[in-house]
């Protein structure tokens, strides 16, 4: 079952219990009316009767002229009777229905509501008839009110809850059927087009609806998620060419020195020079595929373990003392590195292959001479390595790629500056790895800074 059919039963299930609801509190309310509004009638008709019995010292008196009056004022007469102590008749409608007839049939029927009231006189004893006066022990007054009236329109009441639901509900499944095709029409426009997608064309988006509802907001965010894979598999394209590319210079470097040294017999001087050069370009391959492994990983899979407490400013300090100390720019090293403890939470290894990187960049890229800055400094809850440099720089459109894997500058191409472009993309998955942040600024001729944010652990 589709989802706009499911929507329209759920609507009309809800329009029939709603109109049903109301139909049965309707037809209550005006039964109870009704039936409410005859029983006041009906004793206001009993209570004239008792205003027109006349009570004596000897007895009640009922004059049949007296209900004459009764009826002057009203604009039809009811159906009455009225019975003494002894069940006789002693007045009444000329035509009373069946249960009227008699005291023993006194009950109610399918056609009339009885009603009755007895008026007794307070002393029974005392009752004394005469031949020209007649006194009673007790009267029993009954009146008949037929049920057709009430009936009837109850039944046209019935009738008529029945053809405006049926109206009105044949009108909300017309309105249902029209508000939910309009309201998903959205919907299926979306699905059409996820439909004509094909992974040949990854610049193809879904309708955006124009309302501003949860329809326009699910496109926004399944367009956003194209749009990241998009720029994901374009990535992961750029990244396997150049991949390629960093993988065949060397080994067609080394298969030309190979052919090479095959073409006639050579001295061992000759095959130990081309043995090495094939050693160095196999050495070179075995470093690319390495940083190729470990940018290839899963997030979840370069989580660095074993990571301890670690005195930041103290390893740069014995870092590049140790580590740099033969190097032969060693000489353009400046630091300036906090004296307070900068306690960080670190692979100690892995965080000096990611300076190893930075430093080894910021050397690259300037020409010698020229100060390298390692600055070492912290807040209250952050600790930042900052490397900077007065190299050639990076132009403000090149900037935001520089951790991507392969990514080479247009100076660096240009001058002809060694390197594979994977150093930045491996230090920023280093640091991320250890739950810090990496950013680079630039300008052109003026040389870039690398800025490493660690968050500060235990006592500062």
């Amino acid at each position: 079952m589709t989802l706009t059919r499911r929507l329209i039963l759920f609507f009309l299930m809800t329009i029939t219990l709603l109109l049903g609801a109301f139909s049965l509190t309707l037809y209550g309310i005006a039964r109870t009316h009704l039936y409410g509004q005859m029983d006041e009638q009906a004793e206001a008709t009993l209570d004239a009767f008792t205003a027109a019995v006349e009570w004596e010292g000897d007895g009640l008196e009922w004059e049949p002229k007296n209900r004459k009056l009764l009826w002057q004022s009203r604009l039809e007469t009811p159906t009455w009777v009225v019975f003494d102590e002894h069940r006789n008749r002693v007045d009444g409608s000329q035509e009373t229905p069946p249960l009227l007839s008699g005291m023993d049939s006194l009950a109610d029927d399918t056609a009339w509501r009885r009603y009755t009231r007895v008026v007794q006189t307070e002393k029974p004893e005392a009752v004394r008839s005469r031949p020209d006066q007649l006194r009673y022990q007790s009267l029993t007054f009954a009146i008949a009110k037929p049920l057709a009236p009430v009936q009837s329109t109850l039944r046209t009441l019935l009738f008529a809850e029945i053809a405006v639901s049926i109206v009105l509900w044949l009108l909300a499944a017309i309105g249902a059927r029209w508000a939910c095709r309009r309201a998903l029409a959205p919907v299926r426009s979306m699905a059409e087009a996820a439909d004509e997608m094909t992974a040949n064309d990854l610049a193809e988006r879904l309708p955006v609806p124009i309302p501003h509802d949860e329809l326009r907001n699910l496109a926004t965010t399944f367009n956003d998620l194209l749009t990241r894979q998009q720029v994901s598999f374009e990535r992961q394209a750029r990244f396997t060419g150049e991949a390629s590319h960093q993988l065949r210079t060397p080994l067609a470097a080394m298969l030309g020195q190979l052919e090479l040294a095959l073409r006639r017999d050579r001295d061992p001087d000759e095959y130990r020079r081309v043995i090495g050069v094939g050693i160095k370009k196999v050495e070179q391959l075995n470093q690319i595929v390495d940083m190729l492994l470990f940018l290839s990983r899963a997030d979840s899979e370069t989580q660095i373990a074993n990571r301890q407490p670690t005195d930041l400013a103290d390893l740069v300090k014995a870092h590049i003392a140790d580590v740099w100390a033969n190097h032969p720019r060693f000489a353009d090293i400046q630091t300036d590195i906090t004296s307070k403890p900068c306690v960080v939470l670190i692979h100690a290894t892995a965080f000096a292959q990611a300076l190893n990187n930075v430093i080894d960049n910021a050397f690259k890229y300037s020409k010698p001479g020229s100060i390298v800055i390692i600055n070492v400094t912290s807040d209250m809850t952050t600790a930042v390595v900052c490397v900077s440099d007065h190299g050639c720089g990076v132009s403000k459109a090149e900037t935001s790629h520089v951790f991507e894997p392969f990514f080479r500058s247009a100076e660096a191409k240009r001058t002809g500056i060694g390197g594979v472009g994977l150093g930045l993309a491996i230090t920023r998955r280093i640091v991320e790895a250890m739950g810090g942040t990496i950013e680079f600024g630039s300008k052109v001729d003026h040389g870039s800074e690398v800025f490493i944010q660690l968050p500060l652990v235990g006592e500062n």
